[in-house]
């Protein structure tokens, strides 16, 4: 009897410890993207939600195609993490293409460039680099319409990453489906970029900006940018 009860008391440590082992785990693993907080969501709580409803992302994608400005940040903020958050999104194939659409841009190739900017916003609706190139090759063309039409897309949409975080310190990065947003969104806050730093902080790829503005060339300032999503974090 008495060896049974040193048994049972065996194991109750060996499962005691093995409990405090566990949580000690699950304390020392470094917070991702997914646990991060977006407009009330997480990229996991909008990852699930896109997993169980096949249909929300398209149909995000059709209102947002059509113009439709009733769309809230949290239906636009889907539709921008929306296909970042997918684990087949290439973001250096996405990048190649762009950079084919601007190149045919450059060479007065504008048919064939608005085709491929067209068929690369099909499987991508919520890419703000496009939807620039777009609007931008639009006007190239004297087609004010769609010129009109896609700066309107692209700033509603720019909302997104611009109400995503202040930037100002670590704490409070701006997070962005796209590297190549970065630049847009300095932009958008009346910056350049001089310089940039890719870190690891917390299990987090971040890029700090050194930028400055037009007036003030030599005044520095630091931006910090989440990018785990376009650099395969998720």
């Amino acid at each position: 009897m008495k060896r049974l009860f040193l048994e049972i008391t065996a194991l109750n440590h060996k499962f005691t410890f093995c409990l405090f082992v566990f949580a000690f785990a699950l304390l020392s693993v470094p917070p991702t993207v997914a646990a991060q907080t977006l407009f009330g969501e997480t990229i996991q709580t909008m990852k699930f939600r896109l997993e169980q409803d096949t249909s929300l992302l398209p149909q995000l994608a059709v209102r947002f195609a059509e113009g439709d400005t009733t769309l809230n940040i949290n239906q636009l903020s889907l539709l921008y993490y929306g296909y970042a958050i997918n684990a087949e999104h290439n973001a250096q194939s996405e990048s190649r293409i762009l950079d084919a659409a601007s190149s045919l841009g450059r060479r007065e190739k504008f048919e064939d460039a608005i085709n491929l900017l067209d068929n690369f916003l099909e499987k991508n609706p919520g890419s703000l680099a496009a939807l620039l190139e777009r609007a931008y090759t639009s006007w190239l063309v004297n087609d004010s319409l769609g010129t009109v039409n896609g700066y309107k897309k692209y700033y509603q949409l720019m909302e997104v990453p611009m109400q995503s975080g202040t930037g100002a310190n670590l704490k409070s990065p701006i997070v962005v489906s796209s590297v190549r947003d970065m630049e847009l969104v300095m932009d958008k806050k009346g910056y350049f970029i001089k310089s940039q730093s890719l870190l690891n902080r917390n299990g987090h790829k971040i890029y700090m900006l050194t930028c400055a503005t037009e007036a003030e060339p030599d005044a520095k300032k630091y931006f910090y940018f989440n990018v785990d999503l376009p650099l395969g974090n998720r």
